[in-house]
């Protein structure tokens, strides 16, 4: 299968043990599949002063690594990893106790596993993770926000049998200016739509808050 990775560093080279613990799926090396997200990705905390933006291509063989995918679950244990590696702030006593109980429902430890595949997120994206803690979203307004800005999906490279299977294809293409204009659009729009939705959220008995779920447990 062929993966892309976008930044802006042109001398990359994948390691084991590398990258920011608190990202989606925790510390590893995030792909994808879709060319032309990545290119977008490229320019994902843009940097006046970087060396160029750049587009790395691998080979890897799923067959041969031990293959998670989240998106097969339910929303909320993908909602789980997020809490679980992502720095939710601080939070009142409400708010942790419905951590502790949400995780101790929907967390499944995939620390096992040689790749994870499921949904993208950003900083921005994961502000609607922290609202439905707060309890100031429905579930099917998550479930509508996750796929507003269409980041696709990932592919996380976490284990060391993993980066060994992980082949680079060619040198890095350096990707074009026009894509940072489309990185910056995509969120614009998915923050303004989420925003819309967010402000119109009426009170409805029927529609699942995260404390409504959780009281089935």
């Amino acid at each position: 299968m062929i993966l892309y990775h976008g930044n802006q560093d042109r001398e990359m080279v994948p390691q084991y043990g590398g990258g920011n613990k608190n990202n989606d799926y925790g510390q590893g090396f995030y792909t994808t599949a879709d060319i032309e997200l990545d290119k977008e990705w490229a320019y994902s905390g843009y940097n006046k002063s970087a060396d160029g933006h750049w587009l790395h291509t691998y080979d890897i063989d799923l067959d041969k690594c031990n293959v998670y995918y989240l998106n097969d679950d339910d929303i909320m244990c993908w909602l789980s990893q997020l809490y679980t590696h992502r720095d939710v702030g601080e939070l009142g006593e409400v708010q942790s106790d419905r951590l502790v109980k949400f995780q101790d429902i929907y967390y499944k430890d995939l620390s096992g596993y040689d790749i994870i595949v499921g949904w993208r997120a950003d900083d921005s994206y994961f502000r609607y993770a922290q609202d439905f803690l707060n309890g100031v979203i429905y579930r099917s307004t998550l479930e509508e926000a996750i796929r507003l800005g269409n980041l696709g999906i990932q592919y996380f490279i976490q284990s060391e049998k993993a980066f060994a299977e992980l082949n680079r294809i060619g040198e890095p293409i350096e990707v074009e200016d026009y894509y940072r204009n489309k990185y910056v659009n995509r969120d614009r729009i998915a923050r303004n739509e989420y925003q819309l939705k967010a402000k119109n959220v009426k009170y409805d008995s029927q529609k699942e808050t995260i404390d409504m779920i959780l009281s089935r447990y």
